[in-house]
Order: structure tokens, then C-alpha cells, then sequence
């Protein structure tokens, strides 16, 4: 929101690093040289199951988690239209979806897949809505808190 550099500008002096991607944070995470580390809320879930690790948990926070919501669309200029649409419908069906829940870890696009499997043991936190701001905005006042 338009608090968001105060905002930013308190977390800084708690802050280890700033990392260039999630796969580097997460490894540094791993590593032990990071105590905490911004993730996914299905990553313990990971851990858990892929690692047969049950030492990660994800942090709930009651102000609400922001969504990473990854999109499949037909573009405007598509050329083989049909197959495309054909596609999309694939991937909505129960079993797409379960399977790119188990395989990738993620949320599916409708939570009944998840019922009955681990995923559905997940913390399910308040979404905030999506910030208003383009991206552009967003980076400025992240760039304007974090720049040297």
C-alpha cells in the first residue's frame, strides 16, 4: 500500500541480505546462513515429503500473505487457436492439476484435488489483495529504500 516504503524502511535493519533470486535465498537459507527465508507456504510441505524432513514450517502472518498466482493464457495472436484452447482445458482437469500440485508443489487452481493428500494439512492464510501499483511503482519504492 502507499506504506509500503515505511514499511520497507523499518525491515531493513533485520534484513541478512537481499538476494538476486529465490534460489539463492533459499540456499543461503539452507545453508543456515539466512534464519529465515521468504518462500512458499508449500516449501515445508516439500521438505516433508521429497527430503523426509519435518524440521521447516512456514510462518503465518495475520496480516495476510500476498498470492504468487502463475497464469496460462491464449495469446491474442495465436495461430492454432483450437489446440490452444484445448490445452487450457487440459490443464484445468483434476488429474493436471493434481499432478502439477505434486510435482511442482504448488497450490492447484481449485483446492479439490488437494483434499485427502498433504496439501490439504496446509496452513490456509487471509490473501491480500493485489497491490494496485504497477510494477514500476513497486520497484521504485523498493529501489528507493534498498539503493546504496
Amino acid at each position: 500500500g502507499e506504506q509500503a516504503g515505511a514499511y520497507l524502511a523499518k525491515l531493513k535493519p533485520n534484513l541478512h541480505s537481499v538476494s538476486p533470486s529465490w534460489s539463492t535465498a533459499y540456499g543461503l537459507f539452507k545453508k543456515k546462513e539466512a534464519k529465515i527465508v521468504l518462500s512458499y507456504l508449500t516449501s515445508p510441505l516439500y521438505h516433508k515429503v521429497a527430503e523426509n524432513d519435518d524440521g521447516f514450517e512456514a510462518a503465518v502472518f495475520t496480516q495476510g500473505h500476498v498470492a504468487h498466482v502463475e497464469y496460462a493464457a491464449i495469446p491474442a495472436a495465436c495461430t492454432s487457436c483450437k489446440r490452444a484452447e484445448e490445452f487450457l482445458e487440459f490443464l484445468l482437469q483434476a488429474e493436471s492439476q493434481t499432478r502439477l500440485m505434486e510435482l511442482n508443489y504448488m497450490l492447484p487452481v481449485s483446492l479439490a484435488p488437494a483434499a485427502g493428500s498433504p496439501f490439504a494439512e496446509l496452513a490456509k492464510p487471509k490473501i491480500l489483495p493485489h497491490p494496485a501499483a504497477s510494477r514500476e511503482e513497486l520497484l521504485a519504492v523498493w529501489k528507493a529504500v534498498f539503493s546504496p
